[in-house]
């Protein structure tokens, strides 16, 4: 992609900068979902919950950054905290 004017160089770094940094946020996300359901079948609450806050954490900076849509974030945390629920 060859652009001609400084503005259309500079926007073109920009966007990938910002392409980079939502990827990584995204595979940030996708990765304390996939520790969170590890351990709920690993079964132990305490850990379970640890990892939970984590990923709550996690799903909250994904949204303020704009990752993520925040009804989708809340969507997959309710998910979550149902399967922790009925850990017992």
């Amino acid at each position: 992609m060859s652009l001609r004017y400084p503005s259309g160089i500079k926007r073109n770094r920009q966007n990938k900068k910002r392409h980079m940094k939502n990827q990584m946020e995204r595979r940030r996300i996708r990765t304390s979902i996939k520790k969170t359901l590890e351990a709920i079948k690993a079964g132990n609450k305490e850990s379970t919950l640890k990892v939970f806050s984590e990923t709550v954490s996690i799903f909250d900076r994904g949204v303020k950054h704009g990752v993520v849509n925040k009804k989708t974030a809340s969507r997959k945390k309710s998910r979550l905290a149902k399967k922790i629920a009925q850990l017992g």
